[in-house]
């Protein structure tokens, strides 16, 4: 789960997070969160699902993390897709 690597991670790379249900959710800069949730602040969302989540509109940017096998490129593909039809503003990097 992503919240036990947050914590177990280096000891010197720590970043302070909770899960979004938490009742500290609102004082950490990261929150962890998953369907059918809702954040209380709306910066950034890392985008770890198959597919667009419905509340992405709400969010100033949003980051998709593409694994390069041929399933997830294609489902990316797809997401991009939406995004561009929503009319977000796209940014591509290639890492």
């Amino acid at each position: 789960m992503l919240d036990d690597l947050l914590w177990t991670h280096k000891d010197v790379s720590f970043l302070p997070h909770s899960l979004l249900n938490a009742e500290d959710s609102d004082t950490n800069t990261i929150t962890i969160g998953w369907d059918g949730m809702t954040a209380k602040h709306n910066d950034v969302l890392i985008n770890l699902g198959t597919s667009v989540p419905d509340f992405a509109g709400s969010f100033d940017r949003i980051v998709e993390i593409v694994a390069a096998d041929k399933i997830h490129r294609q489902q990316a593909r797809e997401r991009y897709r939406q995004y561009r039809q929503a009319s977000f503003e796209l940014i591509k990097h290639d890492l």
